[in-house]
């Protein structure tokens, strides 16, 4: 198996590198109004940006976590309003995905997910392409 990975690589490793630049080329081209500093009005953003508020509010002046807000619902815990834990493991791939704005990282994934599925079914490289491309859009 790890033969079979080297001999892969070497042989069409950079050929794949080209094809997922390609692939961020299409996720900025098709949400090019993201390079000009324009941002997509999301109200579910906008409702997540107030109800977290409180917390980056307390991380600022104290430096600490708060796992407790008290200004939605009577309370309520702050797991998916951001709050930070200390064995977060995945944090640092969900940033390294994120080199990409915002929507425009989510399609460079679905397009690179796809890519790879399709190869892993044994399809040949330009079907596995036109196949991402066409599975994703």
């Amino acid at each position: 198996m790890k033969n079979w990975i080297d001999s892969f690589l070497k042989s069409k490793g950079p050929f794949h590198l080209l094809i997922i630049l390609g692939f961020t080329m299409v996720s900025l081209l098709f949400y090019y109004p993201l390079l000009s500093g324009k941002i997509q009005l999301q109200s579910d953003i906008r409702q997540y940006e107030g109800m977290s508020r409180q917390l980056k509010d307390y991380r600022a002046e104290t430096g600490k976590e708060t796992y407790w807000i008290d200004n939605a619902f009577g309370g309520m815990p702050t797991y998916q309003l951001g709050a930070n834990y200390p064995g977060d493991f995945l944090n640092p791939v969900y940033s390294f995905f994120r080199i990409l704005p915002r929507p425009a990282h989510i399609l460079f994934l679905y397009l690179l997910g796809a890519y790879l599925l399709l190869l892993i079914l044994k399809l040949p490289w330009h079907s596995a392409l036109f196949g991402a491309l066409a599975l994703d859009r």
